[in-house]
């Protein structure tokens, strides 16, 4: 089985749901595309950051697979919601607290 036939032949959920195709696989370059559909754009009819995101993180995800040995596995670092053990099914919640006007970052707070 060549590298993109590794990767194709494992989709991910969420890859399916958002259309993300992989077209090639090396060691050093994965290639994935996606049409961007109005469901993932945002009310200006642009592609929403979530799905570029969605997107990229999918991709590299890839790349990771492909590199690691057969008896290694991987997972996000981030200890929030995405590792929290049994979460299929449930709801997730998003809140946004927005900067005041007059606030201002350091350089450290910025990403």
């Amino acid at each position: 089985m060549n590298l993109l036939e590794n990767i194709t032949s494992r989709p991910l959920p969420l890859a399916r749901l958002m259309g993300i195709t992989f077209t090639h696989a090396e060691p050093d370059k994965v290639i994935a595309r996606m049409v961007v559909r109005p469901d993932l754009c945002t009310l200006g009819h642009r592609m929403h950051g979530g799905s570029a995101m969605a997107l990229a993180d999918t991709t590299g995800g890839a790349a990771t697979l492909i590199n690691l040995p057969a008896t290694a596995s991987s997972r996000t670092p981030d200890p929030g919601l995405a590792n929290a053990p049994g979460n299929r099914g449930r709801k997730a919640r998003g809140i946004g607290d927005p900067d005041p006007v007059d606030s201002v970052m350091s350089e450290s707070e910025s990403f």
